[in-house]
């Protein structure tokens, strides 16, 4: 795992996300900045499928029985 600021956990990114979130949904819906909440829940990152990808590579490619 990644160790001080490039480390996806660490705390100075972490808020730098927050604050894009919320930049994002206040020019997106109008809401003010004020009163957006962000959760942020924490998953590993081989606990995590994006767009049917496994670690990467498509779902399909490896069958299962």
């Amino acid at each position: 795992m990644a160790s001080g600021a490039r480390s996806p956990h660490c705390p100075a990114r972490r808020e730098q996300r927050i604050r894009d979130i919320i930049q994002v949904t206040h020019d997106s819906i109008g809401s003010d900045p004020k009163i957006i909440n962000v959760i942020v829940r924490e998953h590993p990152a081989e606990s995590i499928s994006v767009s049917s990808r496994i670690n990467g590579e498509d779902f399909r490619k490896v069958k299962t029985n």
